[in-house]
């Protein structure tokens, strides 16, 4: 909940420093700040990324596994289900391929299924074969990748694991020289067929490779690695297992697992253990890629802040100049905002924000457009710009399409790169500290820009462990905020009406209480366990006594959660004296909306969509002196900010 808070020692830093604190002289970019006046605010809160593990980041798991050999020790069953137990969940899909003289997906592509699943497993448990053909079996794989990849749409599939676990008990029997020199009447081994089938499938490559074969294997798994990363999926890995001692599958599958960015094991019969390898990391988190504020019915121009009352991108004196509506996003209601069509407004151009026009782009869609990826762009405007209508951030820049549009930059590059202006800051910058990346406006910089303070939580700037509990709300009248620790079970929170009314928790996995604590005034309480495990809650009393006539003991699952947490603090964010909306979500004139964007990313992958936690937080400024909420600050707390998911 918010509320008003004093004002604290003000600090600018020059850029958003994710790891530490870095202040600078208070003078350097708000020499007229005041830290309580009705024009200006701010806010701070503790803030933590999400757990990558509660969104929709689909695991994709091809299994390609040979037939097993006769008079051998055969675990292959017992390894593929220790997979499918590890990796199971709502977000996991399977496809289990059997690669015998040709190639076959038992589970017909990828199925969550658990029936379908443990078939296959059960499958390829019980085959015996001496073939084994590996470019059946890949090329089998690249097309079930690829045609769910070219199936899903681009939000889903920028969020989309893709593995392989490839294991074969030998060599490519028959080899791929051998069985093209058979079907084309060469004597498979001889040094005609050695030259004849390399000259067919490794043409003109100089130096002549000592072995084609190899190239091939590995060139089929690089192309899928290449397609995945070219059409945006999050990322591939690929695990090769060879079970023996064979020595040509030892060069052909280390081969394929560098292709492929996994690792390649050799393994005794009877030893095979597909967890050796994680397909992905299990204590993946999310970093803080970026923090965009923005006031949206603010506008830095000529080296003041004037208002653009219905945050179009344009301010309410361009509008009066355009004769476009200063309180009307979209004046002539054909779903394309003023701001976009005077900017691409051009001589016999159906862009016209007075005139109503039919956008080609937008032939399939119906008015009202939606927002499909909810990044303030509907998704014609999106088409019309070229941005993507399942991304918020299409370029990956950190700064979501919206913005960049609104405010006249580039949302299909990245701006952490550009300095439109020449002022000596990058345009990813300036919109981060609210400035005009279009003009050289040094002067206002300084007095107008936003001070952003980022300080990690954790003292050498990693991940926290948080314990999730299920049920958050055990009980009515009881929430629960935090559980520290970092190892996952059962606890019990006991409940005693007394009186007086109390509450105890126990250590993981065991039902003995620490001592109650007394709760019969509402509040918020720490409960400690037995060995110190610390939760923290809000209590209802007068609801909790009520539901609680009888003493009683409640099992709460404890999940560990890997985020990053952040200490924020943003100040000197201007209000401007704005008009009413007819028809808008709040009565009368004066209201900014400041809008905070959070955007993470998954650590260590470079291709990673960045994923936004929001928050819209209004204001009203009534000249000279209302300001409602007032106070210099509001808080933010953590569970204000929703987080933006598209599939």
């Amino acid at each position: 909940m918010r509320a008003g808070l004093v004002s604290l020692l003000f600090c600018v830093p020059a850029a958003v420093w994710l790891a530490s604190a870095a202040c600078t002289d208070a003078q350097l970019y708000a020499r007229n700040y005041q830290p309580d006046t009705a024009d200006l605010t701010g806010f701070k809160g503790d803030l933590c990324t999400d757990d990558p593990a509660s969104l929709a980041f689909p695991l994709k798991i091809v299994v390609i596994v040979d037939g097993g050999i006769a008079n051998q020790l055969d675990d292959r069953k017992a390894a593929m289900q220790a997979l499918v137990q590890r990796y199971s969940g709502s977000n996991v899909l399977f496809d289990f391929i059997l690669m015998g003289q040709t190639a076959q997906s038992l589970t017909m592509g990828f199925t969550s299924d658990s029936a379908t699943i443990q078939n296959a497993v059960s499958s390829i448990g019980g085959n015996v074969s001496p073939l084994r053909d590996y470019e059946a079996a890949i090329l089998l794989a690249t097309t079930d990748i690829e045609s769910d990849a070219l199936g899903s749409s681009p939000g889903l599939r920028s969020r989309t694991h893709y593995a392989v676990d490839f294991v074969a008990q030998g060599a490519p029997t028959p080899s791929l020289p051998d069985l093209w020199c058979g079907a084309n009447q060469l004597m498979p081994g001889s040094a005609e067929c050695t030259t004849q089938f390399n000259a067919n499938f490794c043409p003109n490559q100089v130096p002549a490779p000592a072995d084609c074969e190899l190239v091939l294997y590995t060139t089929l798994v690089t192309e899928l690695t290449s397609f995945l990363q070219t059409n945006g999926a999050l990322d591939f890995i690929g695990h090769f297992y060879n079970v023996g001692m064979d020595p040509r599958a030892n060069t052909i599958l280390t081969s394929m697992s560098l292709a492929a960015k996994g690792a390649y094991s050799q393994v005794a019969f009877g030893k095979l253990d597909l967890l050796d390898r994680a397909l992905i990391d299990p204590h993946s988190h999310f970093d803080l890629r970026e923090l965009v504020v923005w006031n949206a019915n603010a506008i830095l121009r000529n080296g003041t802040p004037v208002p653009d009352s219905d945050g179009d991108g344009l301010t309410d004196a361009e509008e009066n100049t355009l004769h476009t509506s200063p309180v009307k996003a979209d004046t002539d209601g054909d779903g394309v905002s003023d701001k976009i069509e005077h900017v691409l407004q051009y001589p016999g151009s159906e862009f016209n924000p007075l005139v109503a026009g039919k956008f080609k782009e937008c032939s399939t869609l119906k008015l009202p457009f939606p927002d499909t990826d909810q990044d303030g762009l509907n998704d014609c405007e999106e088409a019309v710009e070229g941005t993507s209508a399942y991304l918020q951030d299409t370029d990956q820049d950190g700064l979501p399409d919206g913005l960049e549009v609104l405010r006249g930059v580039f949302p299909l590059a990245d701006d952490r790169l550009y300095d439109t202006d020449g002022d000596g800051m990058k345009n990813g910058l300036e919109l981060e500290q609210g400035t005009d990346p279009n003009i050289n406006d040094s002067a206002a910089a300084v007095a107008y820009a936003y001070s952003l303070s980022i300080v990690s939580d954790d003292a050498d700037a990693g991940v926290s462990v948080v314990l999730d509990p299920n049920p958050a709300y055990p009980a009515p009248g009881i929430t629960i905020n935090t559980i520290a620790g970092s190892v996952g079970g059962t606890i019990t929170l006991g409940v005693n009406p007394g009186p007086p009314l109390t509450l105890a928790v126990s250590d993981v996995g065991s039902t003995q209480l620490g001592s109650p604590v007394d709760v019969s005034k509402s509040g918020f309480f720490t409960l400690l366990s037995p060995s110190g495990l610390a939760m923290t809650l809000q209590v209802d009393a007068h609801v909790l006594s009520l539901a609680a006539p009888a003493a009683e003991t409640i099992p709460i699952t404890v999940t560990p959660s890997y985020r990053a947490c952040h200490q924020i603090n943003v100040q000197n964010v201007r209000l401007v004296s704005t008009l009413a909306l007819p028809g808008g979500p709040h009565s009368g004139a004066g209201w900014n909306t400041l809008n905070v964007w959070l955007g993470q990313a998954l650590d260590g992958i470079a291709t990673s969509p960045t994923v936004y936690r929001t928050d819209s937080i209004p204001f009203q400024f009534i000249p000279p002196s209302t300001k409602t909420p007032s106070g210099a600050y509001v808080s933010l707390e953590q569970d204000e900010l929703k987080t933006l998911i598209t599939n």
